[in-house]
């Protein structure tokens, strides 16, 4: 990895993380999951204990953006 992508790379996961930040604690952690412990939104479901309505798919997300 060239230094100017370091660059890029550091100051996206900079935003990511200032972004999640103005999240709610529930919300953040469903980002979380979905983005950083890469889990299926069936999983999500499960272990959030939520019903499938209450769920939209990650691109819908203002983070996904």
């Amino acid at each position: 990895m060239s230094p100017l992508e370091a660059a890029f790379r550091a100051k996206s996961y900079e935003r990511y993380r200032n972004a999640l930040a103005q999240l709610a604690a529930k919300d953040r952690e469903l980002i979380v999951a979905r983005i950083e412990m890469q889990w299926s939104l069936s999983e999500i479901v499960h272990r959030f204990q939520l019903s499938t309505v209450d769920v939209r798919p990650v691109r819908s997300w203002p983070l996904a953006r």
